[in-house]
């Protein structure tokens, strides 16, 4: 109950003063042109986003086939890294080695289009819900 005796007294004395309409005409199409600067930001964002995933996904694929292509090449019987050590694990990660390059490879450009991705789901996210937004408005 004093809340409300609080809010009664503090907004008693509020009277607020109409504006001209060529004031409020102004004032609304500052804002208007405030959210159509910010829509046309995200679009470009978008653009961006976009041409990017799609540069990174062409660089990938390129790099992978080159580095695939590069490793199978190579002679069956070189392996490409050697421990210098006579442990039978590391023997058989020795003899595989090129196998294990691809998987490595395969695994680590994985990680990173799906870091990509959610980069771009996190822009494509924010977009959608900001015109959803506007659109209510």
């Amino acid at each position: 109950m004093t809340d409300e005796k609080f809010f009664e007294e503090l907004f008693s004395n509020y009277n607020p003063t109409m504006k001209s309409d060529d004031v409020f005409m102004d004032t609304l199409s500052k804002k208007l042109a405030a959210i159509e600067f910010v829509k046309q930001y995200y679009e470009e964002e978008m653009r961006r986003c976009k041409m990017f995933m799609l540069v990174s996904l062409v660089c990938g694929i390129i790099i992978g086939v080159g580095f695939g292509m590069w490793i199978v090449s190579l002679p069956d019987n070189v392996p490409l890294f050697t421990f210098g050590i006579q442990s039978e694990v590391l023997l058989f990660v020795e003899r595989n080695s090129k196998i294990f390059c691809i998987v490595f490879l395969s695994v680590i450009l994985c990680y990173l289009y799906y870091f990509l991705y959610g980069i771009y789901q996190s822009f494509t996210h924010n977009y959608d819900y900001a015109l959803k937004y506007s659109k209510q408005q």
